[in-house]
């Protein structure tokens, strides 16, 4: 969502939800999740087959944040910790801790100071406010 200055989703319901998850994500299979062919939702709800790789596509290497500043997320160790924190089979998803570990927070350029941070914040506008204002 801080890379798009909006949310990854926003589904009118809980089927539209699964069917966004799987044009991004892929649609589970037996590959990308034990058994996922037969997950209740894929079978129960007919969701399209969607191959995995769209999630590349929306943060491409090298891309550009909404400011047009460099999007250093999408760059390897990013964009493969985005990866495995939105990887739909739970078993096979990365945990809190072991991103915390992930190399991405070690690469260059290292993650920003706080101070840095609140300078940075204070710079994007709030999606509440975009979203009361439409009210």
């Amino acid at each position: 969502e801080i890379l798009q200055n909006k949310p990854l989703f926003r589904p009118s319901s809980e089927l539209d939800l699964l069917n966004k998850m799987c044009q991004l994500l892929g649609t589970p299979n037996d590959t990308t999740w034990p058994n996922g062919s037969s997950l209740d939702f894929v079978r129960k709800w007919k969701i399209a087959a969607h191959k995995p790789g769209e999630l590349r596509n929306r943060f491409p290497q090298g891309g550009k944040s909404f400011d047009g500043s460099k999007v250093y997320l999408t760059e390897k160790g990013g964009f493969d910790l985005l990866n495995t924190l939105l990887t739909m089979c739970p078993d096979r998803r990365i945990t809190a801790t072991e991103a915390l570990q992930h190399t991405y927070f070690s690469e260059q350029p290292l993650p920003s100071t706080e101070e840095d941070m609140a300078v940075m914040l204070c710079k994007i506008p709030s999606l509440h406010t975009k979203e009361r204002s439409h009210r």
